[in-house]
């Protein structure tokens, strides 16, 4: 499954699930993720929880507090122990980690924050990371 740009969102395998999940994703997705943390450990279950997160965060779903702590923790782990082999740019790919990680600290901060438009998968595209 094809990955269209370097934000943790645009891939299949994130997409799917929000589809799949979509009517009670602000319900589910907390938990969910916790269960891929804590039990499905690796580098790319990772990047699929920080999609499927940053994801939810753009559309409007409020995480507690801890959760966002236990995102930002491991966004660090990603990006201290990552090794990013399968993207096309891996420091593109950091740089992109970094980013989310810092929107999550603002929210933990209490910055309202403002976000571009999602980035939408075009209909044709050259794959940044097939591994998806």
């Amino acid at each position: 499954m094809p990955a269209w740009k370097y934000d943790s969102h645009c891939n299949d395998m994130v997409m799917e699930y929000i589809n799949d999940n979509l009517v009670e994703l602000e319900v589910k997705v907390q938990q969910d993720m916790m269960d891929y943390i804590l039990f499905e450990k690796g580098e790319l279950n990772y990047e699929f929880v920080l999609g499927v997160v940053i994801y939810s965060l753009r559309i409007g779903i409020v995480f507690s507090n801890e959760f966002l702590k236990v995102i930002r923790d491991m966004i660090d782990h990603l990006i201290e122990n990552g090794k990013f082999n399968d993207w096309v740019d891996r420091e593109m790919r950091i740089e992109k980690i970094k980013h989310e990680r810092k929107i999550i600290s603002n929210i933990l901060n209490g910055r309202d924050l403002k976000f571009s438009k999602m980035v939408k998968k075009p209909l044709e595209f050259e794959s940044v990371n097939d591994c998806y």
